[in-house]
């Protein structure tokens, strides 16, 4: 897998949206990512999509789903490192201004 783009994009917790292209079962898919930074605690959070709980209240659901979470961290940790080469390798995106408040699916990507 590598990171093939990513979209600085500072709200809170988030600091940005990574384009992942994989292999799966001999298919390139493009997997959109959020990567998350918290003090010095960095995480990555894989596809997923707004729904209502029974309570009424907002949250957001995986698209992605793994038998064992020791396999969705080896992944998460995998394409956080993609994310960091790719940083490196295209430090003119570190220049891109904070954006508003916008939501994941206003996002032009």
């Amino acid at each position: 897998m590598k990171c093939i783009n990513f979209k600085k994009y500072e709200s809170g917790c988030l600091k940005g949206f990574a384009d992942i292209e994989a292999e799966l079962l001999g298919q390139t898919i493009i997997l959109k990512c959020k990567l998350f930074q918290k003090d010095s605690r960095q995480w990555i959070s894989l596809p997923d999509h707004q729904a209502t709980n029974k309570e009424g209240e907002k949250i957001y659901v995986p698209n992605i789903y793994f038998k064992d979470t020791k396999d969705k961290h080896h992944v998460c940790e995998q394409i956080q490192k993609e994310v960091s080469r790719w940083i490196k390798e295209n430090p003119q995106e570190d220049q891109i201004p904070q954006q508003q408040n916008r939501t994941y699916d206003e996002c032009p990507f």
